[in-house]
C-alpha cells in the first residue's frame, strides 16, 4: 500500500504533563513514521512544554506563538506549515493505541466520498472492569456537541463502522484539500464548535464523514472539565448562537434559537444561581449580551451573512436531507443527551 503522508496537528497549552505519553505512542504507532508529520502549535505555555518536546523529541516540528490563539486559530495557522495530503488534529491530552493511524487511513482511502472521520475515543478509566466510551459517532446539533455512547460501556454497538454526523476534535482525520476549500476552521469560535461544523460543511457540499471504531485513542476529558473556567463558558455561549446564526435555514433559527435560550441558557443560569456562581452565571449572561452586541455593530452580522451566501452557493444537500439521513440530533435525542452528559459530568468531578 502506497500510504500518504499525515500531518498530526497537536496543539498544546500547558500540556507538559500529557505530552511525554502522547509523543511516545504516536512513536509506536505501525503506520510508516517516514509518513508521519507531527506538528505542535504552543500557545504561548507558561510550563515548560516547548523545552520538553525539543529535548525529547527532536523531530516534533514546533510552532511557537506568543500569544494564545486558541483552538480554531492556532490549528489553521498550523495546517498552512504542514505537508500533509490528510491533516488529523489530536487534542494533547490522548493516548494513541498501535493500530489508530492506519486504520483511520485505510477507512478513508476505502470510500472516496469521505473527507472527515473521526476514531473512536476512550475515557482512561474503567467502570466494573469495562470501558467508557467518550466518543463513537457525533450528532449535529446547534448545542455544538453531541457524542454518541458517551459514558456507556465499550460494546459490540460501537464496533460497526458508519457514517457519522461529525468526528471528535480531539482526533479526526481530514482531506487536506477540503479543509482548504472550506477556508479551514473559523476563527470566531475560540474552540467548541469547530468540529461539529467541519462534518456539517462536509455533509453540506455532497460528502461524507466517517466513524472509525477500529482506529481507538484514549482521552483525558475529565481534566478539561474539572478545570472550566468563565472564558469558556463566555465563549461557548457566543458560539453556540454564531453557529445557529451562521449554519441554519431561517425557520431552524428560530427553532434551535428559542430552545436554547429556554431549555439550555436557563437551566444553567438557575443552577449557577443555585450553586451561587456568580462567576459562571454573569458569564453567560455577558456571552449573550456581547454577541447581541457584536451584531448591532453590522460588521459581525455582515461576516455571517456572507459566510450564509457562500454556505448557500456550494451546498448541495438541505437542513431537511440531513435530518432524514439521521446525522441531525432530534428533540427528544438532544433531551437525553443532557440528562447522560450532566450525570457523567458530575462522575467525573
Amino acid at each position: 500500500m502506497d500510504f500518504p503522508l499525515v500531518s498530526v496537528i497537536v496543539l498544546n497549552y500547558n500540556g507538559r504533563q500529557y505530552l511525554p505519553d502522547l509523543f511516545n505512542s504516536l512513536e509506536n504507532t505501525d503506520y510508516p513514521l517516514d509518513k508521519i508529520e507531527i506538528i505542535m502549535g504552543d500557545n504561548a505555555s507558561t510550563d515548560d512544554s516547548v523545552v520538553l518536546v525539543k529535548e525529547r523529541f527532536p523531530h516534533v516540528k514546533i510552532l511557537k506563538f506568543k500569544e494564545n490563539q486558541g483552538f480554531c486559530k492556532g490549528n489553521n495557522l498550523c495546517v498552512k506549515e504542514s505537508l500533509g495530503q490528510y491533516i488529523v488534529f489530536l487534542n494533547n491530552d490522548t493516548l494513541v493505541t498501535s493500530s489508530w493511524l492506519k486504520n483511520l487511513v485505510n477507512a478513508v482511502l476505502e470510500d472516496k466520498t469521505v473527507v472527515v472521520a473521526g476514531s473512536k475515543l476512550l475515557k482512561p478509566y474503567t467502570r466494573n472492569g469495562k470501558r467508557i466510551i467518550d466518543y463513537a459517532g457525533g450528532k449535529i446539533t446547534y448545542e455544538i456537541n453531541f457524542y454518541e455512547g458517551l459514558y456507556e460501556f465499550d460494546n459490540e454497538d460501537y464496533a460497526v463502522q458508519k457514517y457519522t454526523g461529525f468526528g471528535c476534535g480531539a482526533c479526526v482525520i481530514v482531506s487536506k484539500e477540503f479543509f482548504s476549500k472550506i477556508g479551514g476552521f473559523d476563527n470566531y469560535y475560540f474552540g467548541g464548535a469547530e468540529e461539529v461544523e467541519l462534518g456539517l460543511r462536509a455533509w453540506q457540499n455532497g460528502f461524507r464523514v466517517l466513524f472509525v471504531p477500529s482506529s481507538v485513542v484514549y482521552h483525558f476529558r475529565g481534566v478539561t472539565f474539572k478545570n472550566v473556567n468563565t472564558f469558556a463558558v463566555y465563549a461557548w455561549v457566543k458560539s453556540m448562537f454564531y453557529f445557529i446564526l451562521k449554519n441554519y435555514s431561517p425557520k431552524n433559527i428560530v427553532q434551535y434559537g428559542s430552545e436554547s435560550i429556554l431549555l439550555t441558557q436557563m437551566p444553567k443560569l438557575i443552577v449557577f444561581l443555585l450553586r451561587k456562581d456568580l462567576a459562571s452565571f454573569s458569564s453567560i449572561v455577558k456571552g449573550m449580551f456581547d454577541f447581541l452586541f457584536e451584531l448591532k455593530s453590522k460588521d459581525l452580522l455582515s461576516a455571517i451573512y456572507k459566510e450564509r451566501l457562500q454556505i448557500k452557493n456550494n451546498r448541495t444537500v438541505s437542513d431537511s436531507e440531513l435530518a432524514k439521513l439521521g446525522i441531525v440530533s432530534s428533540f427528544s435525542e438532544r433531551m437525553r443527551y443532557r440528562l447522560i452528559s450532566y450525570q457523567g459530568w458530575k462522575l467525573e468531578l
